[in-house]
């Protein structure tokens, strides 16, 4: 039996797409000034795509996000609040871990930009380097050079973030914030 597939996401800028409720995901593509038709289909997507963390023998899915992710507004207060929820539900999880990288660690590496690293269950499959962003668009990258230092990166700033199970101080110091802006 081979190891379990894993995925390693960093983002420093907004809630990763495979974690985005549909309303976080239709405020922030608004936010850019995306066509409602070009909303709507990447809402479709996503969903379908979120549907691996339900599935038996889901990936090993480890998110390192910045602090800012979580207290920037996207939609609005009500949006934020059900946002953090479905994070929190999904923290719970055995198979997902979620760390925050504080605003007291100042500047660091993650500022670079999100990205996402594969490992997958056959250990015959190389392991892949996902970037997306609307800048650049989306580059798969396999090059074990390449891969092992997006991978030490991600090491790296695990040790830089909270720890497992912290998450969920983060999010109540956040919605508590969220509700004082909306009452």
């Amino acid at each position: 039996m081979g190891r379990r597939t894993s995925i390693r996401h960093v983002q420093p800028l907004v809630v990763p797409g495979l974690l985005q409720t549909e309303d976080y995901t239709s405020a922030l593509l608004a936010s850019i000034g995306r066509e409602e038709h070009r909303i709507e289909r990447v809402v479709e997507i996503r969903r379908v795509r979120q549907e691996i963390l339900e599935q038996p023998g889901s990936p090993e899915l480890f998110v390192i996000l910045d602090e800012g992710v979580l207290r920037r507004s996207v939609g609005g207060p009500t949006v934020m609040k059900h946002q953090l929820e479905h994070l929190l539900q999904l923290d719970s999880r055995p198979t997902v871990t979620i760390q925050v990288v504080p605003f007291s660690v100042g500047a660091y590496s993650g500022f670079r930009g999100p990205f996402a690293h594969l490992e997958f269950g056959d250990p015959a499959d190389p392991d892949v380097v996902f970037i997306d962003n609307d800048r650049t668009g989306v580059v798969f990258l396999d090059d074990p050079e390449v891969t092992g230092r997006y991978q030490e990166e991600f090491f790296t700033l695990e040790d830089l973030a909270s720890r497992p199970g912290e998450f969920g101080q983060f999010v109540d110091r956040t919605i508590e914030g969220f509700a004082a802006i909306s009452s």
